[in-house]
C-alpha cells in the first residue's frame, strides 16, 4: 500500500504551462510574465487592427503564440510519484541541464546538473528510466525537477 505524497512548504511558486502542463526551464519573473500575458490577450481580444504586411491570419497566429508563451498557472510545488526517462540534454544561457519525460503523462521536464548528480548517486536507473518521488524547484532563475527518493 503506497502512502500519499507529502506537501512540502515552499516560498516559491512554479509556472506550469496551461497548454502542455510542462514546467519551463527558464521564464521571466512572475510579474513580467503576467504583464506580458495581459498585454497580448488585450491585443488578441480587443479587436486591434494591425498594419503588419504578413496578413491578418499570420498576425493572429503570432499573437496566439505569444499568449501561449506566457500563459502559466503558478502553483506551490508538491511532491509526486512518477517514472521518468532521460531523453537528452541541453545548455541554456547559464546552466546545463538534462531533459526527462514522464512515461505515464508524457510531461517533459528539465533537471539541473547538480540534481542529476544526486539522482545518479541515489536512484536505481535502468536504461535511462527511473521511478520515484519528485518535486519541482528553482535554482537561480531556472526551474527544474528534483529527485526525492524511491
Amino acid at each position: 500500500m503506497s502512502t500519499p505524497a507529502k506537501k512540502r512548504k515552499s516560498t516559491i511558486q512554479i509556472p506550469f504551462s496551461v497548454k502542455t502542463g510542462n514546467v519551463p526551464h527558464w521564464i521571466e519573473k512572475q510579474a513580467y510574465a503576467e504583464a506580458q500575458l495581459a498585454k497580448f490577450k488585450a491585443i488578441r481580444d480587443g479587436g486591434y487592427q494591425n498594419d503588419w504586411s504578413g496578413g491578418e491570419a499570420q498576425w493572429r497566429s503570432w499573437i496566439d503564440q505569444r499568449v501561449e508563451t506566457y500563459d502559466y498557472e503558478w502553483r506551490d510545488p508538491e511532491e509526486f510519484v512518477d517514472t521518468f526517462q532521460i531523453i537528452g540534454y541541453g545548455r541554456g544561457r547559464s546552466a546545463a541541464y538534462f531533459e526527462l519525460e514522464s512515461l505515464t503523462t508524457k510531461m517533459q521536464a528539465v533537471m539541473m546538473m547538480t540534481d542529476m548528480t544526486h539522482l545518479v548517486l541515489n536512484a536505481n536507473i535502468f536504461k535511462g528510466v527511473v521511478a520515484g518521488r519528485w518535486i519541482f524547484g528553482k535554482r537561480g532563475q531556472n526551474y527544474g525537477i528534483q529527485f526525492l527518493g524511491e
